[in-house]
């Protein structure tokens, strides 16, 4: 059985997914969907983590049925309307494609990508295999499988010059990328199919383009937060949050390139004078970025958290759950835990339960059932919202 403190954690996912569909009890709203705290981001994290919990060496199977159940439910979220309506609105004003998927807006995709990947090689069941349908209007329906959503990111990556996918028309960048090579990733494990083959060729291309050189200035970190692909020459800015999310995501992607830039950022974390537990670390957030809703405080130290243990960073790794420990006011409510801080309790709490339980390299290292041995057996059924 899983220790209290991810019992916990498993517990407050749990509760926050299966509510009614119609309600968010727990979530943020975001006022900006378009920027790093919308619900895709909130979701996507929270299922990853409880892939990692339904993996993790001491889960009975009850817990295994309990996480990969939430990750079902967060997925059929991931697919209403609320949560890409941003896309869409802004398509159907420009007359463009309003499906969410077909074209760019890697944002979603990617994330619904390596959700729909991670339910797999936790255990679970083929529903997924059969096409689900995302509806705009009672004219405008799109269906998809696992596969072909994947399949529409890699036909993308194979024909655009940069081997990437867009963000938002015109941007492409490493963090939102990383969850769509996760999603390729992920199928070829399960599925034996080779859609990661393109993945060297994007992370030339983020060497030559997206990875800053040079003085370390105001606004100059790693990446390019939002580089402008259409145009020449990118963005020339980034920020700590976006960095560690880029980094954390992509050790086990290209574990070379990730150990060469990490060092960079690790010496921008800020040092505490330690308490009786410990070291204490975190990353610091101006309130520029939080009010844009493009990074805050609580995610950015816990994506930094998370790269520590991809990194294989202990000491590292519990400073900065230290300081999550002491200064991001974890609470206990009817047996969840969670970290009530941040703009987004959710997204911070998805973080830090996602490295406590090993991390993502534990989705990179599982052994997929097949589908006569998934450890699930309710009927497959089309989601539609």
């Amino acid at each position: 059985m899983l220790h209290a403190r991810l019992n916990g954690y498993l517990t407050y996912f749990e509760r926050l997914a299966t509510q009614p569909t119609n309600h968010w009890n727990g979530f943020y709203m975001s006022q900006h969907e378009g920027m790093n705290f919308a619900l895709r981001y909130q979701l996507s994290f929270a299922c990853y983590a409880l892939g990692a919990l339904a993996l993790h060496p001491i889960a009975s199977r009850a817990e295994q049925q309990r996480a990969r159940s939430a990750m079902a439910a967060l997925i059929d979220r991931m697919l209403q309307r609320r949560v890409w309506a941003y896309w869409a609105a802004r398509a159907d004003q420009r007359n463009t494609d309003i499906d969410p998927i077909n074209e760019a807006n890697v944002q979603y995709s990617g994330a619904l990508s390596m959700m729909l990947g991670a339910y797999r090689v936790a255990g679970g069941d083929t529903r997924y295999d059969e096409p689900f349908t995302l509806v705009w209007s009672p004219a405008d329906r799109f269906h998809y499988t696992h596969t072909s959503v994947v399949d529409t990111i890699a036909n993308q990556m194979q024909r655009n010059r940069h081997h990437g996918v867009e963000c938002e028309p015109g941007r492409i960048n490493v963090s939102t990328m990383n969850h769509a090579l996760w999603g390729n990733l992920l199928h070829d494990r399960i599925f034996h199919t080779t859609y990661a083959i393109t993945h060297d060729l994007w992370f030339e291309y983020v060497v030559k383009h997206l990875v800053q050189r040079g003085l370390r200035l105001m606004g100059r970190t790693i990446f390019q937060a939002a580089y402008t692909s259409r145009l020449w020459p990118g963005a020339s800015f980034g920020n700590t949050f976006t960095d560690a999310w880029a980094l954390a995501c992509m050790v086990a992607l290209a574990p070379d390139l990730a150990r060469e830039l990490a060092p960079r950022f690790i010496k921008t974390v800020v040092h505490l004078p330690p308490n009786q537990n410990g070291a204490l670390v975190h990353v610091p957030v101006g309130a520029m970025w939080q009010a844009k809703e493009a990074a805050d405080e609580a995610t950015a130290t816990g994506f930094s958290y998370l790269l520590a243990v991809e990194m294989g960073e202990a000491e590292l790794a519990a400073a900065l759950l230290n300081f999550a420990d002491s200064h991001l006011n974890p609470t206990d409510h009817e047996g969840g835990r969670f970290y009530n801080a941040g703009l987004a309790p959710i997204y911070t709490t998805a973080l830090f339960a996602l490295g406590e339980a090993g991390g993502l390299q534990v989705l990179a290292n599982a052994h997929p059932a097949s589908d006569e041995t998934s450890m699930d057996t309710e009927e497959n059924f089309a989601v539609s919202h």
